[in-house]
């Protein structure tokens, strides 16, 4: 919504890829300030933000893409679970 209403105000990126570089560009910043956790916070933030804004421009609801991601995660860790209780492993064993 807050993307959205920047949008229509004239605040937007020229192109979905003038966006993408934006978020080459946060991910970056929240790797250079992982050890310094309020920095961090911040650097999250805006990349989450920025990707939300890259969902804009495809027309994507980034709640339910995200969601969907982990439905599909969960279903993917239950799988790996009854994978190592039938193989008597610990799932830490198997691998990603």
């Amino acid at each position: 919504a807050v993307s959205k209403k920047a949008a229509r105000v004239g605040f937007e990126w020229p192109s979905v890829e003038s966006v993408l570089d934006k978020l080459r560009e946060e991910t970056a910043e929240l790797e250079a300030d992982l050890h310094r956790p309020d920095r961090a916070a911040e650097e999250l933030g805006d990349l989450l933000f920025t990707a939300v804004n890259i969902a804009r421009w495809q027309k994507i609801d980034p709640e339910l893409a995200l969601r969907d991601t982990v439905a599909r995660f969960t279903s993917r860790c239950t799988v790996m679970e009854a994978e190592a209780l039938q193989k008597g492993l610990e799932l830490e064993s198997l691998s990603q």
